[in-house]
C-alpha cells in the first residue's frame, strides 16, 4: 500500500481534516500531503501513502494549475471569503481585451508580497498567529513564476481567471496585486486546485459516505506510476540490493537532462536520483 492518492477535498473542510477521513479507513503506517488548500478551497489534494511520504519534496516542487474567482471592488484582510472587508472601492469598466492586458504584466517571475494570513514564520511564530492578534507585520517579498493567466469569465465585479504557476505561489496575493493592476482593490472569492504536475482533479476521489477501505486501495497509484514523468534506468537484483543499501551508481549518463530520475527493478521502485548538469548521478531517496 505504498503510493500516492489523489483526492477532490470539498469546500469547508482543512487538508488535515481530509487526510484524517482517508487514514481512518485505511490505517497506513504512514500518510502525509503535499500542498494544503485552505479551507474555503476544493480541488486536489495529493495524499501521500507509507513509502510515498518520500516523495513530498519531488510532488511539491511540480508547478500547479489553479481556477481563482477574484471579486473586485473589495478588500479583506486575509485577501480570501473568510476574512472582514477592510477596504472598498469603485471597479472601472473594463473589457476582456483590456484585462488580458493588463494580466500579461504578471507572466514571468515576479514578486509577491505574501498575505499576513500565511504560514510563514516571524520570530519563530506563524504570521497568520500575529495577524489575528492586530500585529502588523512586514513579510519579505518572493520571486515566483507565472507560466500563463486565462481569463474564463468576466461578469463585473468576478474575474476568474486560470493561473499556471510555480510551486510557493500565493494565488491570494496574486488576486490582491492583479485588483491594483485593474485599478481597484479585491479579494480571493473561489479557488480551485486542477492539477499538480502529471496530476488532475478530474482522476481524484471524492469524499463521500460511500467510500471503503477497498475502493480506496483500488485508487492508490504505485509508487513507479506516481513517478511516470520521470526517465527511469532498469536495474537488476544485484544493482538495486547495492543502491537499496546506500551505494552511490557508478554512472555518468551525458544523454540524461538535468533533474531526477528513478531506479526501477521489473515493476519496483528502488531508488530516486539526482543527475547533475555533467550526467553524474546521485541518489536522493531509498525504497524498500
Amino acid at each position: 500500500m505504498d503510493g500516492i492518492l489523489l483526492v477532490d477535498k470539498k469546500k469547508g473542510d482543512t487538508s488535515t481534516k481530509t487526510l484524517n477521513k482517508i487514514k481512518r479507513l485505511l490505517k497506513p503506517k504512514k500518510i502525509g500531503h503535499a500542498g494544503t488548500l485552505d479551507p474555503f478551497a476544493t480541488g486536489l489534494l495529493i495524499l501521500l501513502i507509507n513509502q510515498g511520504t518520500k516523495l513530498f519534496n519531488l510532488i511539491m516542487s511540480k508547478e500547479k494549475v489553479y481556477h481563482a474567482v477574484i471579486l473586485l471592488g473589495k478588500e479583506t484582510d486575509t485577501l480570501d471569503c473568510t476574512g472582514k472587508v477592510i477596504k472598498e472601492k469603485h471597479v472601472p469598466d473594463l473589457s476582456k481585451d483590456e484585462i488580458g492586458i493588463k494580466l500579461n504584466r504578471f507572466l514571468g517571475t515576479i514578486e509577491q508580497e505574501p498575505p499576513a494570513f500565511s504560514a510563514i514564520k516571524k520570530g519563530g511564530v506563524r504570521a497568520y498567529k500575529l495577524a489575528r492578534k492586530g500585529i502588523k507585520i512586514e513579510l519579505k517579498k518572493r520571486k515566483v513564476h507565472i507560466y500563463e493567466i486565462n481569463i474564463i469569465s468576466w461578469n463585473k465585479p468576478e474575474l476568474k481567471i486560470e493561473v499556471r504557476c510555480s510551486p510557493g505561489t500565493y494565488i491570494r496575493a496574486l488576486a490582491r496585486d492583479i485588483a491594483i493592476a485593474l485599478g481597484t482593490v479585491g479579494h480571493l472569492k473561489d479557488l480551485r486546485r486542477i492539477s499538480c504536475g502529471p496530476f488532475y482533479v478530474k482522476d481524484a476521489i471524492k469524499i463521500d459516505d460511500n467510500l471503503s477501505r477497498e475502493l480506496l486501495e483500488q485508487k492508490i497509484i504505485p509508487l513507479v506510476e506516481a513517478l511516470s514523468d520521470l526517465e527511469t534506468i532498469y536495474v537488476d537484483e544485484n544493482m538495486a540490493w547495492r543502491l537499496r543499501n546506500g551505494v552511490q551508481p557508478r554512472l555518468k549518463r551525458k544523454d540524461l537532462k538535468r533533474g531526477y530520475v528513478k531506479f526501477v527493478k521489473e515493476d519496483e521502485l528502488v531508488a530516486i536520483a539526482q543527475v547533475n548538469e555533467n550526467g553524474n548521478i546521485k541518489l536522493e531517496r531509498i525504497f524498500n
